[in-house]
């Protein structure tokens, strides 16, 4: 038979506009991103360059496609830039910004708003201090009470349920390879804001030197963040300590005394420092708890491959690193394995961020439980408060449970198919039943103390399983795939109507989330509490180190046993969180009551 015909050879295969292919030895098109029109064809007109074949050649031994693309544009889909210091940007070869100038932007700018804030602080703590002294109650009493509000309605429990819910949702596309209509894709967008992604608004990724610097950067950059934090508290607490002994000294002499004015002692400065490392200590958990699943996907970025049909009749593929279109996944005729260069630092980052900081924040909550379980508020259990807030004494290490799984779902899933998993649906039941499982044991455990926490985190978990149920079915309906089985299998005409679900599930978390917020916020504003009479303000709750109770209340048990107990009860429900001995609650042997009363910093 005579094959000379156009169109008869894979070599004279035409290949429309809009679409790519890896080599002139395979059939299997692919789509290119319409938007950007940097897919010519073979109808277009392209430019020699050292990084395409020749269009007229064979191509069994060369590494990169035919020239498909438009000029300026090369690699897999055409998404990559042949000219240096430029970056891909809505489809168009760009040029680099002034690296440079832009982080000295940012830091100029982030000093700028720390510096401000911390004047804010100095202003309104001066404020307040000073309206506190003649009794009225200043914007500082205002503030306690909206943060003792936002506490008792367990506000953070919530946002920290929406921040993980939308975090995951925000991978869909880039891990689960979900292509949603054109005309909700914008709406998706938004959730990246949830990954604290800082790193993308100052430099763009491809226009560091290389993929190994990116990982270096994406890595260790929170680690400065939270140093900067450490010193911004340190700053803070000098304005605090600065502007108290400085009141102090104008006070008129007749409400001064002595000790309100001597000099601080080792005593104090040794408070004075407990307090400044609890608070860094909280603001370095909080800091890991937002990076953890970015940071984590960010150093699988040398494990992200897109595998492409290179040659029909060998059945040889060609894979790609997303993040880096110009080195190779794979060994094939013509090109090398490049990405087993980024293998040690992807496993040294790897072990430090999904492997040790998930352990040490478990090491913490264990820790912790002994504490709770011993009615002890010691250093370490305030400043881990935040992993540990919201949740029921036996559950303390919950947290690290729902990290994991989050750590799952955006990162370590990436281990599944590495080249193909996007364009499959391995990953995504793989998902959908760590999802399914997790709200399982969610519903089992009940970690949560409120009632309310644990309505939104069963929703949220509820939600996510269903949004990777319905993403398999958005996969099915993608044009140019599965479209012809779309309609057969779920009575969808196209992806549009499967978008329509995907969307009203995220609209739902947010709106249901916002309503119990709301709620619980408006309640806890009104509820009854127990106020200081010159100040308005509650009453902070701090224990003594050598205490495990608030409170011991002492009866007769013949005549003042139903009295105490009411007494106790309206106290607990007035003050959430006081700890209070009482002889039905706590009392487990007579022989050590002295001890008991010992363990209370207060006995009435």
């Amino acid at each position: 038979a005579t094959c000379s015909s156009p169109g008869t050879t894979h070599a004279s295969l035409g290949v429309p506009s809009g679409y790519w292919r890896a080599s002139n030895l395979t059939a299997v098109l692919y789509r290119c991103d319409s938007a950007s029109g940097a897919c010519l064809g073979s109808e277009g007109n392209p430019t020699s360059s050292s990084r395409r074949l020749d269009a007229a050649g064979d191509g069994a031994t060369a590494a990169e496609p035919p020239g498909y693309c438009k000029p300026g544009h090369s690699g897999p889909l055409c998404e990559l830039c042949i000219e240096e210091e430029h970056y891909l940007n809505d489809g168009e070869c760009e040029v680099c910004p002034a690296v440079r100038w832009r982080v000295i932007i940012g830091l100029v700018v982030g000093a700028s708003l720390g510096i401000a804030l911390l004047a804010v602080a100095y202003g309104v703590l001066s404020s307040a201090r000073q309206q506190g002294r003649s009794g009225r109650p200043g914007c500082m009493s205002r503030m306690r009470t909206w943060a003792f509000a936002v506490a008792r309605a367990g506000i953070v429990v919530k946002l920290k349920v929406a921040i993980s819910f939308y975090q995951v949702m925000s991978v869909f596309g880039t891990v689960y390879g979900i292509e949603v209509d054109p005309e909700f894709a914008h709406l998706f967008d938004w959730f990246a804001f949830t990954n604290f992604n800082v790193l993308r608004l100052i430099i763009p990724s491809d226009c560091l030197s290389t993929l190994k610097h990116h990982m270096l950067i994406s890595a260790l950059w929170p680690f400065g963040a939270t140093l900067l934090a450490a010193i911004a508290l340190v700053v803070y607490e000098i304005l605090v300590i600065s502007t108290k002994t400085l009141i102090d000294a104008r006070r008129p002499p007749s409400d001064s005394s002595p000790s309100s004015v001597a000099p601080p002692n080792a005593a104090s400065m040794s408070v004075t420092v407990r307090r400044i490392t609890r608070r860094c200590l909280r603001f370095i958990i909080f800091i890991l708890f937002l990076m953890l699943p970015s940071v984590s996907r960010s150093i699988f970025v040398a494990r992200q491959c897109e595998a492409f049909k290179y040659d029909d009749a060998d059945d040889q593929w060609i894979s790609f690193l997303v993040a880096d279109p110009s080195m190779h996944c794979n060994v094939g005729p013509g090109w090398d394995n490049d990405s087993r260069s980024l293998d040690t630092t992807f496993w040294a980052f790897f072990a430090l961020w999904p492997c040790a900081i998930p352990l040490i924040f478990l090491g913490l909550t264990v820790l912790v439980r002994q504490q709770r379980m011993k009615n002890k508020r010691a250093f370490l259990s305030k400043g881990c408060h935040f992993l540990w807030n919201g949740y029921r004494v036996a559950f303390t290490f919950w947290e690290v449970v729902d990290l994991w799984r989050k750590i799952f779902l955006t990162a370590l899933v990436l281990f599944i198919d590495p080249e193909e998993g996007s364009n499959r649906f391995l990953r995504l039941i793989a998902a959908t039943m760590v999802s399914a499982l997790y709200l399982a044991a969610l519903g089992l455990a009940q970690p949560y103390q409120s009632y309310s926490d644990f309505v939104v985190a069963m929703l949220s978990s509820l939600l996510l399983t269903c949004g990777f149920a319905l993403s398999t079915v958005v996969k099915l309906c993608e044009k140019g795939r599965w479209a012809e089985s779309c309609e057969a299998f779920t009575m969808l005409k196209d992806s549009y109507d499967a978008s329509v679900l995907t969307v009203i599930l995220s609209l739902t978390m947010v709106i249901f989330a916002l309503i119990v917020v709301v709620f619980t916020l408006a309640n806890a504003a009104k509820a009854r509490t127990i106020r200081l009479a010159a100040t308005g303000r509650q009453l902070v709750l701090d224990l003594p180190r050598s205490s495990q109770f608030h409170l011991m209340v002492s009866h007769t048990w013949s005549t003042g046993q139903d009295a105490a107990h009411t007494l106790v009860r309206q106290l607990q429900l007035l003050l959430p969180g006081v700890l209070i001995w009482l002889d039905v609650d706590n009392l487990e042997n007579v022989g050590r009551l002295e001890d008991s009363i010992a363990s209370a910093a207060v006995v009435v």
